[in-house]
């Protein structure tokens, strides 16, 4: 069932890898032999628990969390197993969807979340009706239209002929309006103020996560003005029900209002009202005079944004680096029809292209203006696109590509019938956008087409997950490769590899004959050639080939050592819990591990328990046998100092002479609607918080040692002196009163600490030794009695269940000490609320040598020699034969393996200037390869989201600017290219700069136009001086 192949429309749950881990073990899911399988090896797992997923709205995922890391994807028939058999959640359900031109199945793990109320159609002016708010999910590829169709059948009375169902969205309110006239033509333009007051909406408030502004400054009908910061209330036009959801501005949870009629002659209960057409709102319609040509004309146009005193201007059916902002008074703006009959009609349409007339939104807008020098353009964030931004910026200043696509000499080599290529989309998009960054008429681009021709071809960047910007690199040069490869006909060719003859030879005659099959610009600039030697172990028969490579992807030296982040809780309640980073070996014992903390803490290693903390509980305490490498680089690792245990002698104790034991801590709070009889609700509620702790016991005790040693593990943590003290002055004060006792409370009440013990089994949820069909919470540990109990090693938990949780002094390990040994800093970020502030920095050169070294093949990479006729697990080498004109170097930041995924946030010293290559080229024959650096893919933050940003060298001024989605920053020192965060590097090699000329963004004569080159609305051309 875990393999279940996607099926359109099924449902997908995510589960938290934590808990997954955790059943697994109970299970012995991983066992290979059924002999070897003991059930009573690990505890029943707790409910399900979901929380860490939750992203900002109630069913929306975090865009922080990985999947394979942090959460797996189950089919909905295992989720509902678990959630029988296990109960908990929340419920993160998602449906698989089909994508692109090929139909690729996904499962849509970001969909938008939005809430619904729908208008009262009993009230004179059409109110919402606030206590009726309902929410519902919807692919981003899906439409407005898509949403009137889910909800028409329920919203209309059974004897409707012809129903209809209207949207309102919000937007922000308009300056101060003068005059408000009502009309019942909505689809026109205008908007609606009507809106409940904030009163009425106090009842049911926003779900959790969602913004307040999505609710608040609500006006009446008769309202006339608003603040700015307001909100009203504004009609979908027909026009925009077709716009894909993505082309909205919605954030999740955003709130949107559905009004339904039983047919057109029935009148919409709430009247849009028509302002006076200066009061301009954004999505209104208005005639507008192009005076960008030799020939001014008016233009129906549509309003994309809104300044204090000017507007953004689009031309219906016209390309958007048309759009233009224009002051508010200019007498080039006049009432819709005033001097057009609708908008302009094109003389043909686009082909297998969406191409939106209109656009009510910024976010989808290029922003008009001149940029402080062209090419210092900053792209928009399309949703989670600072990816494909950080990437296209960087491929937009490199030399020889940008010059081939501003010169149009890409036109004459788009290549439609390559069965590997993107029937010339990719390199139609890209070429472009390019004209546009470089043009000079713009400060800000949406680069959506692009995006969208992206996804269609490759679905996996269609959505709005954040993406590896290495991966979309290598899917856009390959794109763009094909696009505009020149050979038409590929013909057959077969593997060249060596025979003994010499390396040049068949480096060259490889090249040769790739070059038979793969021919254009990507290939003339940006491709190189790697030997690869492979030596069979058995045989010692030696393979060489050569083979071409887009960008060097190397990876950081080994480092065989790690320094683990472990938080210690000492016995002695004097000394203040200390933040550690002892340094161990990755593959090294548990025990190892406590030897090199027990030196700088000062405690035997014996006595630490290393564990590892999650939801308040100890999720795990490593043995002394298990694997550094087990624990991940998120896990909130804690040690505790236990005391010893006493023997007769001087014996020291034996391994079955103690048991380890897990402690968390609990409030109990009475139910107010308990009533004595009922089956429910339980008379007390519990709820976990604090630190859990472990405490050490003898095998064979008794209940009164356990108090003691439970007692002396909680000195850190609680005054018994002072709570000894005051329960005497409560008893000395208080009246007995019989009715208000119970037996659980009553026993708590005797003891002399501020806590009852339960004694639970090793998971912690339910009673140790009550059937589990009694459903006991925990019995109590009985007072101070000296029968003896026999307790298992890590199988018994005691639950301390508090009346009063403020006696729990959380200070004490709120704020631990750091000390100098741990490289960290707070962080709200982390789990473990600490982030690694530096690590041991590397060199270019040191990363390039890992990648050119020796390795063995694993077992399941093992290479085939055809001299044994045997798979064998070879040693192989890689080395660089030629290096390109454009070098790009992809530092390899991101861990994957099974059981593993991280970031390395190592610091990487390159060169911006005189980077040499030529100890590395193995060709005796290679020309000179000393490089310059023209650009930086930056990544910071976690592998689930982090943010992508750019560094690139201008190809006009030669100044480096910072480029992070929309803005644009000039940077003084290109030395802060080098940093931790930077993740893909792009070399020119010296001597290949062009001369950046005029260049004609014009087709050539003759060429037929596409719908995106018809730029001008009188269709003139236009020139870019680059």
């Amino acid at each position: 069932t875990f393999d279940t192949p996607l099926k359109e429309d099924d449902e997908w749950f995510a589960l938290s890898d934590k808990w997954w881990r955790l059943w697994k073990e109970y299970t012995q899911f991983d066992s290979k032999d059924s002999e070897d399988i003991a059930l009573d090896e690990a505890p029943r797992p707790p409910p399900i628990n979901n929380k860490e997923l939750q992203g900002d709205f109630e069913n929306a995922l975090s865009e922080e969390i990985v999947q394979g890391r942090d959460f797996l994807l189950i089919h909905s028939t295992v989720w509902k197993k678990l959630l029988k058999w296990y109960g908990g959640g929340p419920e993160f359900n998602r449906k698989v969807v089909a994508r692109g031109l090929r139909k690729e199945k996904t499962i849509d793990l970001y969909p938008v979340f939005l809430r619904f109320c729908w208008v009262d159609n009993d009230s004179p002016t059409g109110e919402p009706l606030p206590d009726k708010i309902e929410t519902c999910s919807i692919g981003r590829d899906k439409t407005c239209q898509d949403i009137v169709d889910k909800y028409v059948d329920d919203a209309v009375d059974e004897k409707a002929k012809d129903p209809e169902v209207r949207i309102w969205y919000q937007i922000d309110a308009p300056p101060v309006s003068s005059s408000a006239i009502t009309d019942e033509n909505p689809d026109m333009n205008g908007a609606n103020s009507s809106t409940p007051s904030d009163s009425e909406m106090t009842d049911d408030p926003p779900a959790a996560g969602s913004n307040d502004h999505l609710c608040n400054g609500f006006e009446t009908a008769s309202s006339s003005s608003a603040s700015p910061k307001e909100k009203v209330w504004k009609v979908m036009r027909r026009l925009e029900l077709g716009r894909p959801m993505d082309l909205w501005d919605l954030r999740q949870g955003e709130l949107l209002m559905l009004e339904r009629r039983n047919d057109s002659t029935t009148p919409w209960a709430r009247n849009a009202i028509k302002q006076n057409w200066t009061d301009f709102e954004i999505g209104d319609v208005i005639d507008c005079l192009d005076s960008q040509t030799n020939a001014p004309k008016w233009y129906e146009s549509e309003i994309l944004d809104l300044r204090e005193d000017r507007i953004l201007i689009h031309y219906i059916n016209w390309s958007s680096k048309w759009d233009e902002w224009i002051d508010k008074d200019s007498d080039r703006l006049v009432k819709q029809s005033t001097h057009t009959d609708g908008p302009f009609k094109k003389k043909q349409q686009s082909r297998n292209r969406y191409q939106p007339s209109y656009s009510s939104f910024s976010y989808n807008a290029n922003e008009k203006g001149t940029p402080s020098e062209r090419g210092a353009v900053g792209l928009r964030n399309l949703g989670n696109t600072c990816f494909m931004n950080s990437t296209l910026q960087c491929l937009s200043s490199t030399p020889i590509l940008t010059h081939f696509f501003l010169d149009n000499s890409y036109r004459s080599q788009i290549n439609r019938s390559n069965p590997l290529g993107r029937q010339g989309k990719i390199a139609e998009e890209w070429g472009r956008l390019v004209h546009d960054l470089w043009s000079g008429e713009y400060r800000t681009i949406a680069p959506r087409a692009l995006k969208d021709e992206i996804g269609n071809f490759a679905p996996r960047f269609m959505g709005y997950q954040q993406q590896d910007a290495s991966e979309l690199l290598g899917f856009l040069l390959d794109g763009l490769h094909e696009d505009l490869n020149r050979i038409v006909d590929k013909p057959t060719t077969e593997k060249v590899e060596s025979d003994g003859r010499p390396d040049a030879v068949v480096a060259r005659e490889a090249w040769e004959l790739y070059r038979q099959r793969n021919d254009s610009i990507v290939v003339d600039t940006m491709q190189g050639q790697l030997k690869s030697t492979v030596v069979c172990p058995e045989c010692d028969y030696i393979s060489i080939t050569f083979d071409p490579f887009m960008f060097l992807q190397v990876p950081f030296p080994v480092r065989r050592d790690k320094t683990q982040i472990i938080t210690v809780v000492f016995a002695d309640p004097d000394k203040p819990v200390t933040v550690y980073g002892p340094k161990v070996e990755k593959n090294g014992s548990i025990f190892s591990l406590k030897t090199s903390l027990s030196e700088l803490c000062h405690v035997k290693a014996s006595n630490l328990e290393i564990c590892e903390i999650w939801t308040k509980r100890i999720y795990k305490i490593h043995s002394d046998s298990g694997n550094n490498s087990e624990i991940r680089a998120d896990d909130v690792i804690w040690a505790f100092e236990v005391s010893d245990i006493p023997t007769e002698g001087n014996d020291a104790p034996k391994a079955n002479d103690v048991a380890i034991c897990r402690m968390f801590q609990q409030e109990r709070k009475r139910n107010a609607y308990f009533r004595p009889g009922s089956f429910y609700p339980k008379e007390f509620s519990y709820s976990e918080f604090g630190l859990p702790l472990v405490v050490s016991v003898p095998s064979k005790t008794t209940s009164r040692e356990i108090r003691q040693r439970v007692r002396d593990a909680m000195r850190p943590f609680v005054d018994f002196e002072l709570f000894s003290a005051t329960s005497a002055m409560d008893d000395e004060s208080s009246e007995p009163n019989e009715d208000s006792s119970s037996s659980s409370s009553s026993s708590s009440s005797k003891s002399p600490d501020p806590y009852q013990i339960l004694v639970m089994d090793r998971g912690g949820r339910a009673c140790l030794s009550c059937n589990h069909l009694r459903s006991c919470d925990g019995c109590e540990l009985s007072p101070d009695s000296d029968d003896i109990i026999n307790v298992s090693n890590d199988h018994v938990t005691f639950a301390l269940v508090w009346n009063d949780k403020a006696l729990f002094k959380r200070s004490h390990y709120n704020e631990p000490i750091l000390h100098s040994s741990a490289p960290v800093t707070r962080s709200s970020s982390s789990r473990s609320g600490y982030g690694i502030s530096k690590d041991h920095a590397v060199d270019l050169a040191d990363c390039i040598d890992s990648f050119a070294r020796k390795e063995r093949l694993s077992e399941q990479d093992a290479w085939y020699c055809k001299k044994c006729k045997l798979h064998r697990r070879a040693t192989k080498k890689f080395d660089i034969w030629k290096c390109p004109d454009i070098f790009i170097i992809s530092l390899k930041r991101f861990t994957y393996t099974q059981q593993y995924r991280d970031r390395i946030n190592t610091l990487v010293n390159f060169d911006v200037e005189g980077l040499d290559m030529a100890p590395w080229i193995v060709d005796e024959n290679h020309g000179a390869a000393v490089y310059d650096l023209y650009a930086v893919s930056n990544h910071m933050g976690g592998m689930g989201g982090g943010h992508y940003t750019a560094y690139a060298q201008n190809l006009i001024n030669s100044k480096w600017y910072s480029l992070d989605d929309s803005y644009v920053t000039e940077l003084r020192d290109p030395k802060q290219c080098v940093s931790s965060s930077a993740y893909v590097l792009y070399y020119k090699k010296r001597g290949v700069d062009v001369v950046m000329h005029s260049i004609s963004s014009a087709p050539e004569e003759g060429e037929e136009l596409s719908d995106d080159d018809t730029d001008d609305p009188n269709a003139q051309s236009s020139v870019h001086a680059i």
